[in-house]
């Protein structure tokens, strides 16, 4: 979940990842990891009426899993 705050309550959330899928929108989405290891950025972008924008992004480490065991 991203937390932002803003006066006017009008804010716009944009989010991209250059690995992976973003599913939902606002400010909690949900991402699922791609079926390849390496690294995946995560970024939001967050507006409001008046221009005013901030991002964040996020480095996430996917590793394979080929051999793994849960339980």
């Amino acid at each position: 979940a991203c937390v932002v705050s803003d006066t006017s309550g009008e804010l716009v959330y944009e989010w991209s990842c250059d690995g992976g899928e973003i599913s939902g929108e606002g400010s909690m989405i949900t991402w699922t990891a791609p079926d390849r290891a390496g690294e995946v950025t995560v970024t939001v972008t967050v507006s409001d009426a008046y221009g005013n924008m901030i991002s964040k992004s996020i480095v996430f480490n996917v590793v394979s899993c080929s051999s793994c065991e849960f339980g």
